[in-house]
């Protein structure tokens, strides 16, 4: 899971890979007329535990195609009364790569950013 700041609202919100396990064929409108379906996705907690909640897929993600069993980029935005799941078309990809995924717990300063460091892969020797 990662926060995310919804530029339109200023509110942080976690993006997540839910699986989707079931949706729903009846279609609703929200307030705003927008049309979406309910949908039940499993996801691993901040706990790394297994949970299942509602989630809410609108229109414009399900008439791209959604598949059971795929795990697709969610949103959790806290509310005032309670949490809201919205579930994406789009795959999950997973969260950005860190030290401790690959046993590098130490950064040296300066190592780290490959931008600043010069490419003397192509130097030959004169």
């Amino acid at each position: 899971m990662r926060n995310v700041k919804n530029e339109q609202t200023g509110v942080v919100e976690k993006q997540f890979g839910g699986t989707l396990i079931s949706i729903s064929d009846k279609i609703l409108k929200n307030s705003n007329g927008k049309e979406y379906k309910v949908a039940t996705v499993e996801f691993e907690d901040i706990n790394e535990k297994v949970q299942r909640c509602t989630a809410l897929v609108y229109e414009g993600n399900y008439s791209k195609g959604i598949e059971e069993g795929e795990t697709y980029l969610c949103t959790a935005t806290p509310t005032e009364q309670g949490v809201i799941v919205k579930m994406s078309h789009l795959t999950y990809n997973g969260d950005r790569a860190t030290p401790d995924m690959f046993g590098m717990d130490v950064v040296e300063k300066g190592s780290a950013d490959p931008v600043k460091q010069a490419n003397t892969a192509f130097e030959t020797a004169e």
